[in-house]
């Protein structure tokens, strides 16, 4: 089941991935990304945490290629917490975005 809340004032998300796994769990991700973009457009700083509930199953390789996609669209490149229960799922899951300080506007 996959259920989030974008609050704008705050430019800050909350989506999560959570048991049982439902048909449309990922088409609703992709879904909610351009409205989270549109939601804190124009924010400094927005946050997006994404929690994966343990036994959540891993995207097929189709999913995968949509969810990078619809990631590489977002504008507003927000800052990305991951919440799951291995850390090796979380950094190599697309579900999860992750961002490169250059993307933040960082350097070294």
């Amino acid at each position: 089941m996959f259920t989030y809340e974008i609050d704008p004032a705050f430019a800050f998300a909350v989506m999560l991935f959570r048991l049982p796994v439902e048909e449309h769990d990922l088409a609703r991700y992709i879904d909610a990304i351009p409205k989270l973009d549109r939601r804190v457009a124009g924010r400094d700083s927005p946050v997006l945490v994404v929690e994966l509930a343990e036994g959540y199953p891993a995207p097929s390789a189709m999913w995968r290629k949509r969810l990078v996609e619809a990631r590489q669209k977002l504008v507003s490149k927000p800052l990305v917490a991951i919440a799951a229960p291995s850390i090796s799922r979380a950094a190599s899951d697309p579900m999860c975005p992750t961002f490169t300080p250059m993307d933040r506007g960082f350097s070294s």
